[in-house]
């Protein structure tokens, strides 16, 4: 019997660390995967959930390990202590991108002006040649999915207060020169600057997921010589982008307001 528990105790650091590293794989390589175009997005969730699983069989598996290591003396204790961690990580985050999922109500398509929002113009063809699944159009007065309750422009509201329309007392050119130079220092890729219209479309590539999100600022002058900025960003694929295009939109405006000293 001892015998028999030496050996099984030898034996679960290993598998800890094998599990943990399948687990890592289960939740990392869906980034990439998706990015260059080898896992579908559906994918993509199913190796989540199940590297979530995995995680926590790593990490059931590790701490019997290191209980089976110290009863008997056998077993390497720093590999079942890896497989423990490899396991916590990966259960982590997938449960904090779950938190961060159901914090934000599932909506893909953000704009500081839910009554006229800006249009993209310049993305609807490469939105329609990537295969978006959103159309370019703002739905807002649809209901929100899960929840028929409210429109999708009230859950935005709802969830982010504080996106609204800002008004500059800058002059139009220096508001566009602005917008340009923010495009630029936000790393997005400028589709196209329409001065006349007051109109600049640009895309935002997520780093890990290779995601695409298509961004429409609209610069309107005021009667009153103030100019009205707003601005709209959409995802092209997915229900719930988790609250991605909120920031993307907060950090624009912040860095653009540093830039006008607004």
């Amino acid at each position: 019997m001892d015998i028999m528990f030496d050996a099984t105790a030898r034996f679960l650091p290993g598998l800890a660390l094998a599990v943990g590293l399948v687990a890592l794989a289960l939740v990392a390589g869906p980034g990439p995967g998706y990015k260059f175009g080898i896992i579908p997005l559906g994918t993509v969730f199913q190796m989540l959930k199940y590297g979530a699983y995995f995680g926590m069989a790593a990490g059931g598996l590790g701490l019997l390990a290191i209980v089976a290591r110290f009863i008997s003396g056998q077993g390497a204790l720093a590999i079942a202590l890896a497989g423990l961690l490899l396991g916590a990580a990966a259960v982590g985050f997938v449960m904090n991108f779950r938190s961060q999922a159901q914090s934000v109500p599932p909506i893909h398509d953000i704009s500081t002006d839910t009554e006229n929002p800006p249009v993209f113009v310049a993305a609807i063809p490469l939105r329609e040649a990537a295969g978006a699944s959103n159309p370019p159009e703002y739905v807002g007065g649809e209901p929100e999915p899960g929840n028929p309750e409210r429109t999708i422009a009230e859950a935005q509201h709802a969830a982010y207060p504080d996106l609204q329309s800002v008004f500059l007392d800058v002059d139009p050119g220096v508001v566009s020169a602005a917008v340009l130079a923010t495009i630029d220092e936000m790393g997005w890729e400028l589709i196209e600057a329409n001065t006349l219209e007051g109109r600049f479309e640009a895309t935002d590539t997520t780093f890990w997921y290779g995601f695409k999100d298509d961004i429409v600022i609209r610069i309107d002058p005021q009667r009153d010589g103030a100019v009205r900025l707003d601005v709209r960003s959409k995802s092209r694929v997915g229900v719930s982008d988790v609250g991605a295009n909120a920031a993307r939109i907060r950090a624009f405006l912040d860095a653009l307001n540093a830039r006008v000293g607004g």
